[in-house]
Parts: structure tokens; C-alpha cells; sequence
């Protein structure tokens, strides 16, 4: 299957797909289905400033520190920032082959597995100033046809050369004019790239193609275009120091207002950075340029995309401005590495997590529901993650693997992440602390080693700070919590997220708590447990109580010292409708959500829970009526309710 994420159709159409195969279709499932379709279609048509890229390069063949980071890591690294594209130059052969294919095969199928876009820069091999400007066309052909006949189906976009210009320009001139071109070299290179562009598209019409210069050399670029070169994209490379000589030398104040002018063609930067990176300790300066490039950029309608360069800093280069130009610093030579200040940016532009909850491995109400019906409502709402109760044995091996590997089947189909929220299996309160935590790691790193490569994070447990206190103590005081049981509880955390990060380093752990109980993250903080991020469960029973929750989170969030961010992985009104209406659940819920987007250390609301539960008994009876969806015919016939109307509508304009 095709690793493009361009596919709209398909996705809009996949919940329709899912319900017409259904014998008993219920108007709901064409509402909802009508209504993915038009969120689809209003996804693609959006201004350009909410359709902006953003993406990193690396150097996968060129560099031996990306080698001491598996590829599975670096992809999981780029997602989890929020990023849409890893670029990649390649050495590709004459004829389009790769002598050593093996790295570029594990990278597509991590990024199949994360989905994550990849931007070949492939390197012309066989251009030959030498040639007659026919044998260079046929050269490029070769080229362009033999590298899309092997890995066409794995890409939408190819950047083809890298600043193949600067062997053109003439000694001591600026490349802003013609003649400051050699154009016997010119014409012989236009021909070349001529035959890389026909032969990528004689083999994948849909793909586009991208041409890049760096400096001021857009006349380059120009003259291609005179030239009759077809490409699609203008690619631009450019760093800081351009900047002052740009303005003082030759009036330009801003490169993309530039370009803008010149060219109709969309604008993509796919290699920017400050010069020197962070030489020196600047970290700080390279995240001032970096951030303020980027925004510019993005209230340019003609620069779709920006690629910072690069991934990681490569200690080996020959000058000190090239080995510092990563978001990620080693700290012991290619052995361990962090991210740069720069790298946060990344996070907090990515977008915000809408999701809902569901137990479609383990709860009847669920199981009688077809798991592309469940992932089909979430689709028509605009969710994008499903929390899920994942039960295992002690060392991480899924109980329902059936039921699970279907999940992920469908839910990979449908661009839906998994949240997994797993029990904490082998936790004793009658052991001691070792004890505990070689269990907790033993079930971490089983569970990361078979499932990791599904899942940016990992939810661990559920709810323990109502266990670990009598029901009428007040949460905000630690000396209200069983200290002797949270010890046993912190060292079985510990190993699991020890587990976890050995197998999944980049992976996010999340430790959640309820209300205002904020005592248990205060005994969280003391016992130095490394979480990445703060669950939280918010309930409300009416719409003016819990008005404070947004200080809540604020509260929740200051408790550690670099603020980690908070998932709201359950929020409702108090027992759905039990008590309250199914209106009031629409107010309040979404009340909530809007709320919290404007909370920057947000970034993921999740509704509990997309199904009424019918069958529980006590003391779960008062769930029965905690879903978005509601029975009209047991487990066959079913409507939304008012807040889960709310969502397709939401997801529809």
C-alpha cells in the first residue's frame, strides 16, 4: 500500500465504507457518514496559513550519528514533535538504484508504521558537463524513471539535486543575474533535470517535484522555468547570515516577499537554520531565529513548508558552523543525546489532541460493536485518538491479541492514534520495592519490545490516587495518601517507564490523577518519578460547578518545575446523563474543551466514553450513560446524543 498521506478521498470515504457493508444502516451512519465526507473535503480546500508544513532533515546515509540512532527512534522523534516530514538526501546511482537500500527500507516501513512523510533529495549521479545536451536529457531520464520505478509508491514529493546552481556560478559574481551564470554548463544541467522530472512522472503522474537554490540565486531558478524545466515546488535553502548581506548588499529585506514576487510556483524552505546552529552555546539564539523564520513564513500564503537542518548535530564536520546545526545535542559521543530548547517549539505547534474513550477489547457493550464502526464515529466527529484499556500478562503480551491487531488495522486505515491505557499487571502492595519494580520493568519493556512501534504514549494505570486515599480525604495534602502503599506504587512506575523508554525512547508516559488531587502528584514529584506527562480526569455535575478547572490544570502543571504538559484523558459530566440531561452534557463537555484549548499546557482533551454501557452493574450502574452514543435497540440500533451531534457538526464545517 501507497505510504502517501495525500490520499483524501480515501480516508473521507472510509467511514461510508465501513457502514454500507452493514446490512441494518441506520440514518445516524449516514449522518455520520455525509459528514466525515464534508470535513474532509473542507481539510483540503483550507487557507494556506492552517495548511503549513513543517519538517527536519537528516543525513541517514551520510553521517554515522544518524546511524547510533536507530531509524525507528529518529521517526518516532519526528512525530512525536509533531512534524510532518523527515527529508533525506540519498545517493542514488545512475540509473536510480540505491547500493545500499537496506537503510531507506527500514526508514519507509517506520515511517508506514508512524506515519510520517518522507522527502527524498535525490543526488544527481550521471550528470556529466561533458555530455551533449540530448545524452544529459537521457541521463536524467534514467535517473528519475529508474528511482520512482522502485520506491515511486512509497512518496508524493521528490526535491531533486541540492543547490545544483552554485557549480554554475560564475567566479566572484552573485548569481542574481544571468550572466552571472555559465550557460554552455547551464543549458547541459536544465537538460538533465528536464529528464529527471519527465522520468519521475512517466512513472508517478500524481507526484511533484521540487527544484531548490540557496543565497540569492533565484535567478536560477528563473531560468530553468525560461528554459521549459517543468517542476512544481520552488525549493529554497537559506540561513541567518544571508539575512544582513541580503539587506545591506542588495535591498532585500525578506527572502519569501522575494520569491513571492518571482515566481507563482509554491514556496518550500526545505533547508533553513541560523548559521553555526548553536555554536558557542547558543542554543538560545539558534531558537530565536529559528522560531522567528518559521512564523514569518507561515503568514506568507505562498510558503506552504519550512525544513529545519537538521536532526541531530554531527561532531564530525570539517567547521564548527556544521556541527552544531541540530535540535538534538549528544551528551557522550554518539551514545546518549537531548533535545535542544529549539525542540519545544516543535511541541507546542503540534496540533491539538481531540480524542474520546472506548474498551473495544474487554467491554461488552464494545465488543458487540464492530470495531470499524467504533472508529468510523470517531472519524465523523473529528477525533483523532481513541484511549483503550489494553490488558496484559505480566510481561506485556496482549490478552485479546486478536481483537487488538484488528484495532490497529482499522484504526491505522482511518489515521486514528491509540492511546493505550494499561493495568498495571504483577503490582503487589505485599512485596517490597524491588519486588515491584522488576515487575513493573519485566511488563514495560515486554509491552514496548511487541507493541512501541504502534504508540507515541502510554497511559500507565488508572485512577491510583483514588486508591491510595480514604474517599472523604481531601486529594490536595500528600500526608492524606497511603505513603507505605504509594512507596510500592512509585517503584513499579519506575521500572515500567524504564522498560518502556528501553525499548521506545521516545515514547511519552503519562501518570494521571483526578480532581483536585493534588497531593498525589506532589508524592509523584518527591519520589522523582520521570513521567512525561500529567493525566488528568475532569467530571462536572452541573455547568456552573468546577468553574476553577482551568486553574486546575494551571495548578497540576506548576507542580513540577519544567511544567510538564497535561492530556485530559477523561472528561464528562458527572455519569454522562444519568443525573444530569444530555444536554447539559452537550454544554459542559464542550464548555470544557473550548476552555481548555486557550490553556497552553493543554494539549489533548479525551471524552469518557464513546458508548453507553447498558449491561454494568453495580457499583459501575451509575456508567451505564457515560457514551456520546446511546441504544435505541440493544448493541444494533443506536443515535447520538446532543454533545456527540455537536462533534460531526464541528467536523463537517
Amino acid at each position: 500500500m501507497k505510504a502517501k498521506l495525500t490520499n483524501l478521498l480515501v480516508l473521507g470515504l472510509l467511514p461510508l465504507f465501513l457502514f454500507s457493508c452493514k446490512k441494518d444502516v441506520s440514518d445516524n451512519e449516514k449522518l455520520l457518514s455525509t459528514a466525515s465526507l464534508k470535513g474532509k473535503t473542507a481539510a483540503a480546500i483550507q487557507t494556506p496559513q492552517t495548511n503549513f508544513t513543517l519538517g527536519i532533515g537528516g543525513e541517514l546515509y551520510y553521517r554515522k550519528e544518524y546511524s547510533a540512532i536507530p531509524v525507528i527512534d529518529q521517526v518516532s522523534l519526528i512525530k512525536g514533535l509533531g512534524l510532518d516530514f523527515y527529508r533525506i538526501n540519498l545517493p542514488v546511482s545512475a540509473n536510480g538504484s540505491l547500493s545500499s537500500p537496506a537503510p531507506l527500507q527500514e526508514l519507509l516501513k517506520a515511517a508506514s508504521e508512524r506515519k510520517l512523510q518522507i522527502l527524498p533529495t535525490l543526488y544527481l549521479r550521471g550528470l556529466d558537463y561533458t555530455l551533449t545536451e540530448t545524452a544529459s536529457y537521457e541521463k536524467g531520464k534514467a535517473l528519475g524513471s529508474g528511482f520512482a520505478t522502485r520506491y515511486g509508491e512509497y512518496f508524493t514529493y521528490y526535491e531533486l539535486g541540492y543547490e545544483q546552481e552554485n557549480a554554475l556560478i560564475i567566479l566572484n559574481t552573485a548569481g542574481t543575474k544571468e550572466s552571472d551564470y555559465d550557460a554552455a554548463k547551464f543549458k547541459i544541467l536544465a537538460q538533465f533535470l528536464k529528464g529527471v522530472n519527465e522520468g519521475i512522472k512517466a512513472k508517478d503522474m500524481t507526484s511533484k517535484t521540487i527544484i531548490n537554490a540557496g543565497w540569492l540565486h533565484y535567478t536560477y531558478l528563473k531560468m530553468l522555468e525560461n528554459a521549459g524545466v517543468t517542476f512544481d515546488i520552488i525549493g529554497y535553502h537559506w540561513f541567518s547570515k544571508y539575512e544582513k548581506d541580503a539587506m545591506e548588499q542588495f535591498g532585500i529585506p525578506n527572502i519569501a516577499d522575494k520569491l513571492s514576487s518571482l515566481f507563482t510556483k509554491p514556496i518550500w524552505f526545505t533547508a533553513v537554520n541560523r548559521t553555526g546552529g548553536s555554536y558557542s552555546e547558543k542554543e538560545a539564539d539558534q531558537q530565536e531565529w529559528l522560531v522567528n523564520f518559521i512564523n514569518t513564513c507561515r503568514n506568507k500564503p505562498s510558503v506552504k513548508a519550512v525544513f529545519v537542518e537538521g536532526l541531530v548535530d554531527n561532531a564530525e564536520a570539517a567547521t564548527p558552523e556544521h556541527r552544531f546545526k541540530g535540535i538534538a545535542r549528544w551528551q557522550t559521543d554518539d551514545s546518549s543525546w537531548t533535545l535542544k530548547s529549539f525542540a519545544r517549539y516543535f511541541y507546542k505547534q503540534a496540533p491539538f489532541i481531540l480524542g474520546i474513550n472506548g474498551h473495544p477489547l474487554n467491554q461488552i457493550a464494545y465488543i458487540q460493536t464492530p470495531i470499524s464502526r467504533q472508529i468510523g464515529i470517531l472519524k465523523s466527529m473529528g477525533m483523532t485518538y481513541y484511549r483503550v484499556d489494553i490488558g496484559t500478562d505480566g510481561v506485556g503480551n496482549i490478552r485479546e491479541q486478536k481483537k487488538f491487531d484488528e484495532l490497529i488495522s482499522v484504526s491505522n486505515s482511518s489515521n486514528i492514534q491509540i492511546l493505550p491505557t494499561l493495568f498495571l499487571v504483577g503490582l503487589n502492595y505485599l512485596e517490597n520495592e524491588d519486588v515491584n519494580y522488576d515487575r513493573g520493568l519485566a511488563l514495560g519493556q515486554g509491552f514496548a519490545s511487541k507493541y512501541g512501534k504502534y504508540f507515541d504514549y502510554y497511559e500507565l494505570g488508572n485512577e491510583y490516587d483514588l486508591k491510595l486515599k480514604p474517599s472523604s480525604a481531601d486529594g490536595r495534602y500528600s500526608a492524606n495518601y497511603d505513603h507505605a502503599k504509594f512507596k510500592k506504587l512509585a517503584a513499579f512506575m519506575r521500572g515500567l517507564i524504564k522498560g518502556i523508554k528501553k525499548h521506545d525512547i521516545t515514547g511519552k508516559t503519562i501518570i494521571n490523577g483526578c480532581g483536585w488531587n493534588y497531593g498525589y502528584f506532589e508524592l509523584l514529584k518527591q519520589a522523582d518519578l520521570d513521567m512525561d506527562i500529567i493525566g488528568h480526569h475532569l467530571y462536572s455535575k452541573s455547568v456552573n460547578q468546577n468553574t476553577n478547572y482551568v486553574n486546575i490544570v494551571k495548578t497540576l502543571a506548576g507542580i513540577f518545575e519544567n511544567k510538564k504538559p497535561v492530556f485530559v484523558t477523561e472528561l464528562n459530566q458527572e455519569n454522562g446523563d444519568y443525573v444530569g440531561s444530555v444536554e447539559s452534557q452537550d454544554i459542559i463537555v464542550n464548555d470544557f474543551i473550548d476552555k481548555l484549548k486557550q490553556v497552553p499546557e493543554v494539549k489533548a482533551v479525551l471524552i469518557y466514553e464513546l458508548l453507553d454501557q447498558p449491561e454494568l452493574i453495580h457499583p459501575k450502574e451509575r456508567e451505564k450513560h457515560m457514551g456520546v452514543i446511546k441504544w435505541n435497540l440493544l448493541y444494533s440500533s443506536w443515535s447520538l446524543k446532543p454533545v456527540a451531534n455537536t462533534f460531526v457538526h464541528r467536523a463537517a464545517l
